[in-house]
């Protein structure tokens, strides 16, 4: 009988609670193998996985003999609960989820702030030339990849405009004067 792909299997390891789902690839891609989506409570989470075992063929006691096999270690960084990267695959390397999120966190953050001041500058800018709306799009090349151009304008009775001419494009229809 085959294993119920929306179930969600538990097990313990050292008072920690470990939660499971079978992979979708399990299923999706012959030969894949069977793989376990395994999570701890604070969002730290792995794989484990049998490349000998398709999933037609997994039983209950498989499931719970691979989460047999997952370990909880203590974060290097705070000690919380982090999954040990020799009996799970994932890129978290000894840490938790939140250890390991955090300078990507920031870093987006940081450039945010970045990109937040310098379309404050282009409003502040635009809006001394009378500029009264900015429109965001991205222009997606082929060459160069993607990129966003704002387009600011002001009441059609003015006809002007300002584009961001450090991209060194000119809106299609737009007639740009200072």
């Amino acid at each position: 009988m085959a294993l119920d792909k929306g179930k969600t299997y538990t097990a313990q390891c050292n008072g920690v609670q470990l939660t499971a789902e079978i992979s979708p690839c399990s299923w999706m891609y012959p030969g894949h193998g069977f793989q376990l989506n395994v999570a701890l409570a604070n969002g730290t989470w792995g794989l484990v996985r049998r490349n000998d075992l398709a999933f037609a063929d997994a039983t209950e006691q498989d499931v719970q003999s691979m989460l047999a096999g997952v370990k909880v270690i203590p974060c290097k960084t705070c000690g919380d609960h982090a999954l040990d990267p020799e009996t799970v695959s994932n890129n978290r390397d000894s840490e938790c989820n939140s250890c390991f999120t955090k300078p990507i966190l920031a870093g987006i953050a940081q450039d945010q702030a970045k990109a937040k001041a310098e379309f404050e500058m282009l409003d502040a800018q635009y809006k001394q030339q009378g500029c009264t709306h900015r429109v965001d799009a991205w222009i997606h090349t082929v060459d160069d990849g993607d990129r966003p151009i704002p387009f600011s304008a002001g009441h059609p009775h003015r006809r002007r405009c300002g584009v961001n001419a450090g991209q060194g494009f000119t809106p299609a229809g737009f007639e740009c004067r200072t």
